[in-house]
């Protein structure tokens, strides 16, 4: 993702594209533009867990957030659950994985998610599958597993919580400009795709523009 990162970045320095290094916000666009992209992504959903106060997203794996040597229980077993887990393990974290379905990367495409799968077993990653979280005391965690036995589990030990039970559009700043402002919507402050989803949308709307 780096690479091509890079070539879009630079593709706007050829373009001699203004950019301007703030958040926008409705006044910003509001009477000084005829047409808006919005392209503001998603935010990670965090579902109601007592106790739970202290947490991470995805976010933790910036260089200057990663956990090394620590217990993480990683809430969600979707493919943000275990693209996190499986970067974690490689800085010496003991991982846990707790997912409410009855499998975890289900929404991985084949090759990639036996892949994941592999390597989350050499790292003896721990994996709980049909869990529900129901609360957070401190370092220790309560769950239910409804495979229909409804057995409560009890982890405790646990040093870093993150939270990877999907996303959601964000769609805060479309609100502000519903009747407004003739806009367009691209990538995931569309509909939850991946990469070449949000690239793709974005590059038919301005072709069409």
């Amino acid at each position: 993702m780096r690479k091509q990162i890079d070539y879009f970045v630079d593709a706007i320095k050829d373009a001699k594209i203004k950019v301007i290094n703030k958040e926008a916000t409705a006044e910003d666009l509001i009477g000084n533009y005829d047409e808006v992209i919005i392209a503001t992504g998603s935010k990670p959903f965090i579902p109601p867990i007592d106790g739970l106060k202290e947490y991470h997203s995805a976010e933790i794996l910036y260089e200057f957030n990663l956990p090394k040597n620590k217990n993480v229980l990683v809430i969600g077993g979707g493919l943000i659950g275990v693209e996190i887990a499986n970067t974690l393990v490689d800085y010496g974290n003991k991982v846990i994985i707790v997912e409410m379905l009855e499998d975890i990367a289900l929404d991985m495409e084949m090759v990639t998610r036996k892949l994941n799968l592999m390597k989350l077993k050499k790292a003896n990653v721990q994996i709980f599958t049909n869990s529900k979280l129901t609360r957070v005391e401190g370092d220790k965690v309560y769950f239910i597993q409804t495979n229909g036995m409804d057995k409560e589990i009890i982890l405790e030990n646990i040093d870093v919580f993150v939270v990877a039970a999907g996303m959601r559009p964000n769609k805060e700043l479309i609100e502000k400009l519903e009747g407004k402002i003739h806009y367009y919507v691209v990538g995931d402050a569309d509909k939850i795709g991946d990469a070449v989803f949000a690239i793709q949308s974005g590059y038919f709307i301005a072709k069409e523009l």
